[in-house]
């Protein structure tokens, strides 16, 4: 973990396969690491990181690197109800706020639940195993649909 709004991954499948990257997650800040409130925020990604440890990126299709040279993306986690948006409960449960970014994401557009391809759907357990069942995980949160 970097902090409440940049981690580093390792793809599985698809874009950048078998490569570890720094994912700044699109159209959200999270407060400065130097900060409590920062550290707090970067304590809940590092949590929802362990808890869900695969996930699918939606990579910006506009930009998909950042003048820092790190992947901008939507960080989604399956789970029993279909793939959640993390980016979104983040700033849901008060870990980070929207910033509409020039990118291909929307912040309005942003809901719990996001859809995702259908292949992905068919890939996903060979590369991260069955879907378990986490609805009892809900960051934070009750659920919304």
């Amino acid at each position: 973990m970097v902090d409440g709004d940049t981690l580093w991954v390792k793809s599985l499948y698809g874009f950048k396969a078998g490569q570890r990257f720094k994912v700044r997650l699109a159209d959200i800040d999270a407060p400065e690491l130097s900060t409590a409130a920062g550290k707090i925020s970067k304590e809940e990604l590092n949590r929802i990181a362990e808890h869900y440890r695969c996930f699918v990126l939606k990579v910006d299709a506009r930009h998909p690197y950042d003048r820092y040279g790190r992947v901008v993306a939507v960080l989604l986690a399956p789970d029993s109800n279909g793939f959640r948006n993390i980016n979104y409960c983040l700033v849901r449960n008060g870990f980070a706020e929207f910033v509409d970014y020039f990118n291909a994401f929307h912040p309005e557009d942003f809901s719990m639940y996001e859809n995702v391809p259908d292949y992905v759907e068919r890939v996903l357990p060979a590369f991260c195993g069955p879907s378990p069942e986490l609805s009892e995980y809900a960051l934070n949160t009750s659920t919304e649909h």
